[in-house]
């Protein structure tokens, strides 16, 4: 997602991709010193990250919200990694999954404790993931995606410090996150990067590649090495609290190469400067990475990340936001379709922004964009998923909600809902954003005591469930693993 400052803005500096947290500051202990990683190795090669011994991080200070006793259990049963057989989401019992799931920001500086109250009534460093995870499992929403690297530009903590090199704390934090995902049943789609930000994105790799062009990420060979050596330390981080490589982690459902991946234009709004030569640059750099991805981590899904755009030459560009050739939608590097159809993308999925992309009637707009993506979808032959929607709102009194929000909301899961019940390619959605804090909200953020959540998230989660849970096992299936043997010692725990 983009952030408000940037909606109208061409300039390629870089704006924290965060959710608001209004009072929260970051601990003053500094993380303990990085050591390197080698910087190529071939896929499937043990580059587990070690770092010197991290501090302990600082207690956080009593919040006023009670945080659960624990990391929750797992009630949806040993589902193991989640595999693509035909256009179906499959799990290792040869169960269809599906889902009804949300988007979280900055649950890697939580699970580092590095978030903390200041005078509020905010839940503290590690308790926030304990508190997501259970309110997720409550609510039977069952997929979380979230950043695997720093969300927020605001300090300097990040996982990656240096071109292979990483700050262990952070990435004991991510050990965290998946671990107690792991634990509570839920399934993570994790993008390896973000458009938006500096930290861990992508605008720190063109850095890095001495570059000031933000084209050069997807074109210039030393930074897709770059990238490329992430992944790889990525994969193979051995996970500190179950003892399993992030390769071998059936709690991760699935990798986005990237969060909103631009080229040559890097803004969601009009008036923007675009260079249409540049979709051919992403097609390439899709093509490449994702086969990359697939070499290193066989037992994951990979999708591409992005919002869905067409791009030029495409007979959808009728559908974007801002219809027709030479529109800031249609040169932002994407082009749908064509970003889909690799065999090294497992699964089809866009992103819906409403407000940032200026549409007049958000309700309808939804769903003739969903309308003709799904057909995109059906015709590749892939299952398809949004991976976040969202809906601002400028005040958050019941009418307000009901009136502004809610029709969006609405839109997605009926169509989603149709969907599973025609046994149709749509199948799941992600909203935006999953409140997991007490205190005032951003106004993206959905809240668990309001109607959006109480009316439409989750009973399209319950409904989605069910269905799953009660459904025949899929024919003619190829059941994949419980848990990965390809090398990790891994502790005991299925998911």
């Amino acid at each position: 997602m983009l952030r408000a400052s940037q909606h109208f803005s061409s300039s390629l500096v870089p704006v924290a991709l965060a959710v608001v947290f209004l009072a929260v500051s970051t601990t003053s202990a500094a993380p303990t010193a990085p050591v390197a990683v080698p910087p190529v190795l071939a896929p499937g090669t043990d580059t587990n990250v070690t770092t010197a011994p991290a501090q302990a991080p600082a207690q956080a200070p009593t919040a006023a919200v009670e945080a659960p006793a624990g990391t929750p259990t797992n009630p949806f049963g040993d589902t193991g990694f989640i595999t693509v057989q035909g256009n179906k989401f499959v799990d290792a019992n040869c169960k269809e999954f599906f889902f009804v799931g949300g988007n979280s920001w900055l649950t890697l500086e939580a699970a580092s404790n590095q978030l903390h109250p200041d005078n509020t009534a905010y839940l503290g460093g590690r308790d926030l993931i304990q508190y997501l995870f259970a309110t997720a499992q409550a609510s039977n929403i069952t997929v979380i995606r979230t950043l695997a690297g720093s969300a927020d530009d605001s300090d300097d903590f990040v996982l990656q410090t240096a071109p292979g090199v990483y700050n262990e704390v952070a990435f004991q934090g991510l050990d965290k996150i998946i671990n107690d995902a792991s634990e509570a049943g839920i399934k993570l789609i994790l993008p390896f990067t973000d458009n938006w930000h500096f930290q861990d994105g992508l605008f720190q790799y063109v850095e890095w590649g001495h570059s000031m062009a933000t084209g050069d990420f997807f074109t210039d060979p030393a930074i897709i090495q770059l990238y490329k050596n992430h992944v790889t330390a990525i994969v193979n981080r051995t996970n500190t609290l179950n003892g399993r490589q992030y390769r071998d982690e059936p709690a991760i459902f699935a990798w986005d190469l990237i969060n909103e991946l631009r080229d040559g234009c890097n803004t969601s709004a009009p008036n923007a400067t675009c260079d249409p030569a540049f979709t051919g640059s992403v097609q390439a750099w899709i093509e490449e990475v994702s086969a990359f991805v697939k070499a290193a981590d066989p037992n994951h899904l990979v999708t591409v990340g992005e919002e869905g755009f067409y791009g030029p030459g495409s007979p959808d560009l009728g559908s974007n936001p801002s219809p027709g050739t030479g529109t800031w939608c249609s040169l932002t590097g994407q082009n749908f379709t064509q970003n889909m159809a690799p065999a090294t993308i497992d699964f089809a999925g866009v992103h819906i922004w409403p407000d940032l992309w200026t549409v007049t009637d958000p309700a309808s707009f939804t769903t003739a964009w969903l309308t003709a993506h799904i057909a995109n979808a059906q015709s590749l032959g892939k299952p398809f998923i949004v991976e976040e929607f969202g809906k601002s709102i400028n005040a958050r009194d019941p009418t307000t909600i009901s009136t502004v929000r809610d029709p969006v909301f609405t839109a997605v899961y009926n169509m989603l809902n149709s969907n599973l019940k025609a046994d149709g390619i749509f199948k799941g959605a992600a909203f935006w954003e999953f409140s997991y804090i007490a205190g005032p909200p951003d106004t993206n953020q959905v809240l668990v005591n309001e109607s959006t959540w109480s009316s439409i998230i989750e009973p399209a989660a319950d409904g989605a469930l069910q269905t799953m849970l009660s459904n025949p096992a899929v024919s003619n299936c190829m059941p994949g693993p419980l848990m990965s043997t390809t090398g990790s010692t891994a502790t005991a725990g299925r998911r």
